[in-house]
């Protein structure tokens, strides 16, 4: 198995050196780790999708050029719920898979309740969207007002709903403890908030406790990447297996390369943010 740079825009591969044996046992015992991460934290990407979308629409509205039409608020509330399924099924799957991982050690099921409010109290906008899930799903939809003012040079937009509506209709919040106090909750900066505590620190916690020897996956292939990199930069690293077949017809020749994608940048290629320091914390308290 050999290291190459390979740059798909100008079709042209440059090899690097062979792997050494450490290097290929150490591959053969990731993959598998790989592969079953990239399946289970799948989810975080189909979240992430439906955030763009959700992101995307309100930066439509954003723009001076839309024209808005009838439905804006049924859209805006129709991917809101899409978002809050998809993060409700994630936390759903990953909490019964703990409990069922560690069924007879109750101190480390613990765990995953500590660190769920802990990250309740260091992210307000976590705490609040766990709450918030279960009012649109048993009281009401989850844009309470919205309005949209253009003037001559920019747009105005507000997507919010009011604390003492939600307080009115529901009693539930024991995770943000939402009170009269908290006003008008802005849904754009709150969901965008919530989202980032997902990506890193929640989906962080759930790789490190499910997959604990991704982070030295993460960096074997990063330095292989390095070392690609150096070669072309805009390359992309990957192994070539065997030797390569060439074919010759009349005055064609013709070269077959079996290549073997490997991850470059394997947090970000599976849909997750981790920091260098997996104790730090990017969470804010509103």
């Amino acid at each position: 198995m050999k290291l190459v740079a390979y740059n798909l825009a100008r079709q042209h591969i440059t090899c690097v050196r062979d792997l050494q044996g450490t290097e290929d046992s150490s591959h053969s015992r990731y993959t598998p780790i790989v592969a079953e991460a990239c399946n289970r934290l799948s989810l975080f990407r189909i979240l992430h999708r439906n955030f763009l979308e959700w992101r995307s629409f309100v930066d439509d509205l954003l723009n001076t050029k839309t024209k808005e039409v009838d439905d804006t608020l049924d859209e805006l509330n129709r991917l809101l719920l899409n978002y809050l399924t998809c993060s409700y099924t994630i936390r759903e799957h990953f909490e019964v898979s703990f409990q069922h991982r560690y069924r007879n050690e109750p101190i480390k099921r613990d765990e995953y309740d500590k660190f769920v409010e802990s990250l309740s109290m260091s992210c307000w906008s976590f705490a609040f969207f766990l709450d918030f899930r279960g009012y649109v799903q048993h009281r009401g939809f989850g844009v309470g007002h919205y309005s949209r003012r253009v003037d001559q040079t920019e747009v105005h937009v507000k997507i919010d709903i009011e604390s003492a509506d939600l307080l009115s209709e529901s009693r539930n919040w024991k995770h943000s403890n939402l009170s009269v106090s908290h006003g008008t909750i802005d849904l754009i900066t709150h969901l965008q908030e919530f989202h980032l505590c997902l990506l890193q620190q929640y989906a962080a916690y759930v790789a490190r406790t499910f997959f604990p020897e991704l982070r030295d996956a993460a960096e074997f292939y990063a330095r292989l990447t390095a070392e690609a990199k150096r070669k072309d930069p805009f390359a992309r690293m990957v192994f070539l297996e065997g030797t390569p077949q060439v074919i010759r017809e009349e005055s064609n020749i013709n070269t077959t390369l079996n290549f073997v994608y490997v991850p470059n940048s394997l947090f970000e290629e599976l849909g997750i943010k981790v920091s260098a320091n997996p104790d730090s914390s990017d969470a804010r308290r509103a």
